[in-house]
């Protein structure tokens, strides 16, 4: 019962503006309302192009980086080998990480400044910055992703 009144109600106050808005364009002579445009900022195709080069970059750097890095450390008995030296397993997927973060970090900084500088995208340094945190989380992402992947590759 509540909800069919709830629907008159609304039918009715709908009607009720449309009537004031025939009246309105009656009432100005039968024209019809000015149209107005609003300019906005158009993006052209390097713009697109940017976004997918910087997820491309992240997901290359974090996912196959890594992967294939510690696929072909197990297949060379590398681990192994490893594990008979002081240099303890977290240290070193600990200098693994760090240095394909920062070469990823790095890529990522390149894209920004090569961006900004040879094709004038609008990217400010509190935009930068932003580009820079999205990155690292994605990075850190792909590289789990990586170990997964070097984890199941036989």
């Amino acid at each position: 019962m509540a909800s069919a009144r709830s629907s008159n109600v609304l039918i009715s106050s709908a009607e009720s503006c449309i009537a004031t808005a025939l009246a309105g364009v009656l009432a100005q002579g039968g024209a019809p309302p000015p149209i107005e445009t609003i300019p906005t900022p158009r993006f052209g195709y390097v713009h697109h192009l940017f976004s997918g080069l910087l997820a491309f970059s992240i997901l290359t750097a974090g996912l196959l980086g890594m992967g294939s890095a510690l696929a072909r450390y197990r297949q060379n008995q590398l681990l192994k080998k490893l594990a008979l030296t002081p240099l303890r397993q977290s240290t070193f997927v600990a200098a693994q990480l760090v240095a394909r973060s920062l070469l990823g970090l790095l890529q990522v900084v390149v894209l920004i400044v090569a961006g900004r500088l040879l094709f004038a995208l609008p990217i400010s340094w509190a935009g930068a910055l932003w580009l820079l945190g999205v990155s690292g989380f994605g990075l850190l992402t792909f590289m789990g992703l990586g170990f997964l992947v070097a984890t199941l590759i036989r």
